[in-house]
């Protein structure tokens, strides 16, 4: 998480976590050596539905994540009152994000496969946040602060008053998170993306993708692998067609006979719990920073702490 006044705000209240493990078609991460797993307890998993990953233990929950939100809006509502202005952002609700297993392998249950095809099922829209409202010149200057030619913050007056560096915005959030690059997510994150990253390349994972395309074939698909299917199959616009269903039926139905799922959960599993093991003095570190502004959060608003993800 970037440090950066609304920026920085605007990240932890509009979801800094999860973005879903990105297509391998994308930039590959930098990778840590944390060894191979050498052998793995492959079960035959034909869906993966309401199967986590062992990182995701390690993700903020949307009960933490509101009881902050709401503290930090109280903290920067009482910061612009100390300017004479109000702000009254709109609510920020967070709700429990898709499972990363949900699109991680491409489409990963026949049910889904059979209704939607490669398409997502139907989730609550992105939070709206204080930044999304429209500010006033002198509820912004006082809100997000002044920023040098390098975008850094800056002194910053109204009416001859001092403004905090990084506006009331990244006051409110260092009120009650502390440290304001805190994302309780990050060192998970990494986790997730780097392992899944070197899993992908297993040569476990890759017999077991190369069968599941061998198996397309015969079915008169050609693609690579489940996420190219994905890509290529899912037509535009909100539902899928028939062919679209078709596809990912046999995909679905190609993984099954060959268990890439299972594989695939196996060895992703199997480099995380390597890699949590490897970074658990980090892991331990940021989850325990979190959850004193969780608690700090909770007292300040007078609520019960939520439990702990």
């Amino acid at each position: 998480m970037t440090r950066a006044g609304v920026l920085t705000v605007l990240l932890l209240l509009t979801g800094c976590q999860h973005a879903n493990r990105p297509a391998a078609s994308g930039p590959t991460p930098l990778v840590p050596d944390v060894g191979t797993p050498s052998s793995v307890a492959t079960a035959r998993i034909t869906s993966t539905r309401g199967l986590l990953l062992p990182i995701e233990k390690y993700d903020a929950t949307a009960a933490e994540r509101n009881v902050v939100a709401d503290a930090i809006t109280v903290a920067v509502r009482g910061c612009m009152a100390g300017f004479g202005l109000g702000w009254s952002p709109a609510p920020v609700r967070y709700r429990t994000p898709a499972p990363q297993l949900a699109r991680a392998y491409g489409v990963a249950d026949p049910a889904t496969a059979a209704s939607l095809g490669y398409h997502a099922e139907a989730g609550g829209s992105a939070p709206t946040s204080p930044a999304d409202q429209q500010l006033t010149p002198d509820q912004l200057t006082v809100y997000a602060g002044a920023r040098d030619h390098s975008g850094m913050p800056t002194a910053a007056t109204f009416h001859g008053k001092k403004v905090p560096a990084g506006g009331c915005a990244e006051r409110g959030l260092a009120t009650i998170v502390g440290d304001p690059t805190l994302d309780p997510d990050s060192a998970a994150d990494q986790i997730l993306i780097s392992m899944g990253a070197r899993a992908r390349k297993d040569a476990r994972v890759e017999a077991a993708i190369a069968s599941w395309s061998r198996c397309m074939a015969r079915a008169g698909y050609s693609y690579a692998d489940p996420l190219e299917a994905a890509a290529r199959a899912t037509a535009p616009g909100p539902k899928p067609t028939a062919a679209e269903i078709r596809t990912a039926v046999t995909d679905i139905g190609c993984k099954n006979r060959v268990n890439l799922l299972g594989t695939w959960y196996a060895v992703d599993a199997g480099y995380e719990r390597l890699a949590i093991q490897q970074d658990a003095e980090q892991l331990a570190a940021v989850r325990s920073a979190w959850r004193a502004a969780v608690l700090k959060a909770a007292s300040l608003l007078g609520r019960p702490a939520p439990p702990a993800g």
